[in-house]
């Protein structure tokens, strides 16, 4: 009663509800924000392989014509049309489910990226380190 001669009600907390429907939702936002993450990350890995190999189609591009291919002039000569057009693909044409359906060639692009990074420039900043493979394969 003391509170109330101070001019001070006593508030009653009150649990909400259970609400299914909010379970659901929020379920459902975090499930948009995970598959979200993964698209932004799929299009980071996707976007790195497009620029790297297109940066081993100009680094490694024979000097003479007479001069026998690098390897890595080879596979960019091979890929890089193939990369472009499922860059392209991947932001104009797939739908999520169909992005999900590609999910292995993400990954494949993610191994290459590891493996030839850190031969490429171990020293690089951007390479992944040695200690951080599983990470990023994982």
């Amino acid at each position: 009663q003391l509170g109330i001669q101070l001019g001070y009600e006593k508030k009653e907390y009150h649990k909400p509800k259970y609400s299914e429907d909010a379970e659901i939702r929020e379920i459902q936002r975090k499930k948009r924000e995970r598959f979200e993450k993964w698209e932004n990350d799929s299009w980071h890995t996707i976007n790195s392989y497009l620029w790297f190999v297109r940066d081993w189609k100009e680094k490694y591009k024979p000097t003479d014509i007479n001069a026998e291919f690098d390897n890595r002039f080879s596979y960019a000569l091979i890929h890089l049309p193939h990369v472009e057009e499922f860059s392209y693909d991947w932001i104009t044409q797939f739908n999520n489910e169909e992005k999900v359906g590609y999910k292995w060639v993400v990954d494949e692009m993610k191994e290459f990226l590891i493996k030839y990074k850190i031969e490429e420039n171990p020293q690089n900043p951007e390479s992944p380190k040695a200690e951080n493979l599983h990470r990023i394969s994982g």
